[in-house]
């Protein structure tokens, strides 16, 4: 327990001008800034990309990893030489004039032209919110470039204008093309081609695809998990029509330009990593306006399954969103807050109570700490392996990993372990440990989604991996084997995905002849 002495509540108030000084780069440009706004398919996205193919140095900065990787295709298709920075793959291209990254992935050291950060309204969610709070006051670039939803107006305002003094171009635009709600809920079998069906899980997403396919159907899916080549492949089969239905998560709200003329919601409500929530809004918005591409449809159809989900939509679609003129930016702690706070609590490995504390930062009119759980339990997953430093600690707390897998948890802590080894670490013995720790892969006529689970288990621990030998490659040299071998797996699943999928009962064994059944067993060993 921490005696919360004056002296160390005074230490956790949070001075303005503090968060603003630690990026110096930034600070000595003059920097202004341009903000689109609108709803989706109003050409926000494509006006920054117009600006950005002009600057002669410049960076993308994406909300996913998907989105990241479209972007570096639509350049390098139009001449712009352009590398590629996300969590979990890198294309460095030499001499290339713009990076397109993820922007957790940010390059806060070099100084540019442009830097174009897309969906700018999500300096609101309260875990990923730190990292658009850190390019818009920290990018060193001399233009910034935002696309955002309307909301956003006046936290964007307050931010540059009135905390860094620095000019302020907002243009609003409007949406290309008519957006309209059915009126009957869409029968399951009668699905159109040109459709995405919405679900909000990899779970109900491959339910549905094994559906589908079931019935006859040829559909293409994407969710936030695939490789860049397999999400490659399941979009062009979607655009080629090879598949006339579109199964994904809420990825596809964050601007994949897809050729959508139809969006039917699965669910109106989504587990968002801490409880089972409505979807706001904005997320209907987002994610029912790519319904309806501009050139291609004249309007756009959003749909549901059941009448009270269509229900849900219209209040939506009508609801006024109304700016909340207090809201403040969330933000994340530099290292050198870190180092601060482990100086109070005189423990300098106990990094998951300082990223707690820091959350407990008393807020001012500009900023509120985000909540970094995912970062304070791997931090704690660390903390017992005595041959980490603090710094280490840290640093592994922030790894781009799936920490819910537990077999990928593990396996990066077993990386953890033995990080610092005399002898460097090599990736062909971790590969026999990847394959036999992640499970078997059986011999049978049909493909089942544990058999997809399993190759999807191995491409994270792979992930695990090449994470290390980016942060370590003394210690981990085999980056390119491990990317080989990532190569591989996404090979797989996209073989895999192509092929048809079926649901198995976790008991009999038997295929599973409704696949939608929310229950892992059968009717007959449900009754039995």
């Amino acid at each position: 327990m921490i005696k919360k002495s004056p002296s160390f509540q005074n230490s956790l108030i949070l001075d303005p001008g503090e968060y603003r000084d630690q990026f110096p780069k930034a600070r000595a440009l003059r920097r202004t800034h341009t903000l689109f706004v609108g709803p989706t398919n109003s050409g926000k996205t494509h006006r920054a990309l117009e600006l950005l193919k002009k600057a002669e140095q410049g960076a993308y900065l994406s909300p996913l990893r998907l989105l990241a990787l479209e972007v570096q295709e639509t350049l390098l298709a139009e001449n712009k030489t352009t590398s590629l920075i996300t969590g979990e793959e890198t294309d460095i291209r030499p001499d290339a004039s713009i990076i397109s990254s993820t922007i957790e992935m940010m390059d806060l050291e070099k100084t540019i032209d442009l830097a174009v950060i897309d969906e700018v309204q999500m300096i609101f969610d309260t875990a990923r919110g730190w990292a658009w709070t850190q390019a818009l006051v920290g990018m060193p670039a001399r233009h910034i470039c935002m696309t955002g939803a309307p909301e956003c107006i006046p936290l964007i305002k307050k931010l540059v204008r009135t905390y860094l003094g620095e000019e302020l171009k907002i243009v609003e635009l409007k949406r290309h093309g008519a957006l309209v709600v059915d009126t009957r809920p869409m029968t399951f079998e009668k699905v159109p081609a040109q459709s995405a069906i919405i679900a909000f899980s990899r779970r109900e997403v491959l339910s549905l695809k094994a559906e589908y396919e079931r019935r006859g159907r040829k559909v293409a899916v994407l969710y936030g998990a695939l490789g860049p080549s397999v999400r490659r492949a399941e979009a062009e089969r979607f655009i080629a029509e090879e598949a006339g239905i579109l199964i994904a998560t809420d990825c596809i709200g964050m601007g994949l330009n897809l050729p959508i003329k139809q969006v039917f919601f699965y669910a109106t409500d989504k587990f968002d990593g801490t409880r089972t929530r409505p979807l706001h809004a904005g997320e209907v918005r987002q994610i029912g306006g790519r319904a309806g591409r501009y050139q291609q449809f004249e309007q756009g159809t959003i749909g549901a399954f059941r009448k009270k989900d269509l229900l849900f939509i219209a209040r939506a679609l009508e609801k006024k969103i109304a700016p909340d003129k207090d809201a403040k930016a969330f933000i994340a702690p530099t290292e050198t807050e870190i180092a601060r706070i482990l100086k109070l609590l005189h423990n300098p490995r106990a990094i998951s109570m300082a990223l707690h504390l820091f959350g407990m930062r008393q807020v001012n009119t500009f900023f509120t700490s985000a909540r970094l759980l995912d970062q304070i339990t791997l931090a704690r997953s660390l903390e017992p392996i005595k041959s980490l430093s603090g710094d280490d600690i840290y640093s592994f707390s922030f790894a781009t990993i799936d920490i819910k897998n537990t077999k990928v948890l593990d396996y990066f802590l077993s990386l953890a372990r033995r990080y610092g080894s005399q002898t460097p670490i090599t990736f062909a013995e971790e590969k026999e440990t990847i394959e036999r720790t992640s499970g078997s892969l059986g011999r049978k006529k049909t493909i089942t989604m544990d058999d997809l689970a399993i190759v999807e288990t191995r491409l994270k621990m792979a992930h695990a991996y090449y994470w290390m030998s980016r942060k370590s490659p003394a210690f981990f040299p085999d980056r390119q084997e491990v990317a080989a071998y990532k190569d591989e797996l996404d090979t797989i699943i996209a073989s895999l995905l192509r092929s048809r999928l079926t649901k198995r009962c976790r008991s009999c064994g038997r295929e599973m002849t409704n696949n939608l059944h929310t229950m892992q067993l059968c009717t007959s060993c449900q009754d039995g």
